[in-house]
């Protein structure tokens, strides 16, 4: 889990600082959620060092802050690696690496993985 103190501002900062100190900063985002008061990549820009982002589907549509939008565009609860199709989950892929983090690995549930790298 992230800690509500460390999204945001304050994880640019360490994430900043571990990249500063030849670290490869890994992100697991378990539970992450779009809570609009404590977005965790608000910041500017939160993901701009970190290495290796790690999550599964809802959370890294959440991360992007889209997670609401697709659950209620799709009539679901949770589990959108079953109601998006490949080019949804690449864009989501994308919009991380778009914003600066290095790989970004995504679990689909039963449909397996997605890996995708930036090209720096």
């Amino acid at each position: 889990h992230v800690m509500p103190a460390l999204r945001g501002a304050p994880l640019a900062a360490f994430a900043k600082r571990a990249a500063a100190a030849g670290c490869c900063l890994a992100l697991d985002v378990n539970e992450a959620d779009d809570a609009s008061d404590a977005p965790l990549g608000a910041g500017d820009d939160a993901y701009a060092n970190v290495g290796i982002f790690h999550g599964n589907l809802d959370e890294a549509a959440a991360c992007v802050g889209r997670k609401a939008a697709l659950l209620e565009a799709h009539g679901v609860a949770d589990g959108l690696e079953n109601v998006l199709g490949q080019e949804d989950v690449e864009g989501i892929a994308n919009a991380l690496l778009a914003r600066g983090c290095g790989l970004v690995l995504l679990t689909l549930g039963p449909r397996g993985a997605l890996a995708a790298a930036g090209d720096a």
